[in-house]
C-alpha cells in the first residue's frame, strides 16, 4: 500500500541520511511527487542520487535537473520551444513527457519559475531596460538570452502576469489531485499561448483582454 505523504517524507530523511545525501525540504516534496507513495520508487530515486556525486544540500532544481536527465526531453527543453515558438516541437516534447509520466508538479515548479522570472523581465523592459546583469540577477544566461528577448518582444507585461496567475491556477488543481483535471493539457495550452498559438478557442467567460493578446487567467 502507498505509504502516507507525512511518513514517506520521515522515511525519506531518514534513507537519505544513512546514504549521505543532504536534501532540501523542498527536494522532499519533490521525491514524495515522484514516487506518489511507493517505497520501492522512492528508495531508487535516492539510489540514483548517490550516483550523480551531488554535495552539499541537494536543491529543488537539482532534484528536477535529475528527473529531466531520464527523460527524452525535459520540462526546460519545452519551455525553450514554447519561447522561440516552436510550435510543433513544444507539444512533441509536452506529450512526450507524459507518456513518460513525468510529474505534473515537477513541470509545474519549473515553469513557474520560469514564468515569475519573465514576468519581472517584462518589468524591467517596461520600466528600466534590459541589460545584462538584469538577466544575470534572474539567472538568464547568454545561450537563453536571445529565446527571452523575443518572447518579451512578442508579449507585453499583462501577459506574463497572467501567464503566472494560470500557472498558479494549474499549480492549485495539480496540489489538489482532481480525478477530472487535465494538468498536462493545460500545461501544453499555456506555453501554446506563449508560441503565439493558442490549443483551445478562447472562452469569453475565462478570459482576461491585455491589449491585443489574450489569455486565460481563471
Amino acid at each position: 500500500w502507498p505509504v502516507k505523504r507525512e511518513a514517506l517524507s520521515n522515511w525519506i530523511k531518514q534513507r537519505a541520511n544513512k546514504l549521505n545525501l543532504n536534501l532540501s525540504p523542498e527536494a522532499i516534496s519533490i521525491v514524495v511527487d515522484r514516487t506518489d507513495g511507493n517505497l520501492l520508487a522512492t528508495a531508487q530515486e535516492l539510489d540514483k542520487l548517490t550516483l550523480l556525486g551531488l554535495t552539499g544540500e541537494i536543491s529543488k532544481q537539482e532534484i528536477v535537473q535529475s528527473l529531466s536527465d531520464s527523460s527524452r526531453y525535459s520540462i526546460y527543453e519545452c519551455i525553450d520551444a514554447a519561447l522561440a515558438g516552436k510550435y510543433d516541437l513544444t507539444i512533441k516534447m509536452i506529450y512526450s513527457l507524459k507518456a513518460e509520466h513525468f510529474p505534473e508538479a515537477i513541470a509545474i515548479w519549473a515553469l513557474m519559475n520560469d514564468l515569475q522570472k519573465f514576468e519581472q523581465l517584462a518589468w524591467a523592459k517596461r520600466t528600466l531596460g534590459l541589460s545584462n546583469p538584469v538577466f544575470m540577477k534572474y539567472q538568464i544566461w547568454k545561450n537563453r538570452q536571445g529565446l527571452v528577448i523575443s518572447a518579451l518582444n512578442k508579449h507585453n507585461y499583462a501577459f506574463w502576469a497572467g501567464s503566472v496567475a494560470y500557472c498558479a491556477k494549474i499549480e492549485r488543481v495539480v496540489k489538489g489531485r482532481q480525478q477530472s483535471a487535465k494538468p498536462y493539457e493545460q500545461i501544453l495550452d499555456l506555453l501554446l499561448q506563449i508560441a503565439g498559438k493558442p490549443l483551445y478557442k478562447p472562452d469569453n467567460k475565462w478570459l482576461q483582454r491585455t491589449g491585443a493578446e489574450v489569455l486565460v487567467v481563471e
